[in-house]
């Protein structure tokens, strides 16, 4: 073989062995910040699937493209304005982040029996400053402290 073919073939390994990297395919495997319906997972550290009342719909989330939110807070309906600066350089880390700012937001103000997740929800949803995604994961954070837990699912049609 001549040297010329064994340099093509070791570079064509690389590229081949550098598109299949675990880290690569991590990166692209992340959910979009906006256009994903984002359910509530945990709380305060708490698995909050544990603490629903039967028959209970998890509080969710989804940002649209537009610059807007909106959502389930548990009995109420919820929703506003949000800007997002991403986080280029932790990008490159795998993971996406960024600040996050909730503007203007509102919620309906139908009376519900069993509040006491909603109010827990829509305080820490109140002090969130930013974000980070991994896969399929929506991590809020406020002050560097981890607030809410969603995980991504699928939008009703």
């Amino acid at each position: 073989m001549k040297k010329s073919q064994i340099a093509a073939l070791v570079l064509m390994v690389a590229v081949t062995l550098g598109a299949c990297c675990s880290c690569r395919n991590a990166a692209k495997n992340h959910k979009p910040f906006a256009s994903t319906l984002w359910t509530l997972e945990q709380m305060g550290g708490e698995n909050v699937t544990a603490q629903l009342p039967a028959g209970e719909q998890l509080p969710a989330l989804t940002f649209a493209e537009d610059g807007s939110f909106g959502g389930y807070a548990g009995c109420n309906s919820l929703g506003g304005q949000y800007q997002i600066v991403p986080n280029e350089e932790a990008a490159k880390d795998g993971a996406i982040t960024g600040t996050l700012a909730l503007l203007n937001p509102f919620t309906t103000k139908r009376m519900c029996p069993n509040d006491q997740m909603e109010m827990a929800f829509l305080a820490a949803l109140g002090t969130v400053d930013s974000y980070t995604i991994e896969g399929d994961k929506l991590f809020l954070l406020s002050n560097g402290e981890l607030k809410l837990v969603f995980v991504a699912s699928t939008p009703r049609e």
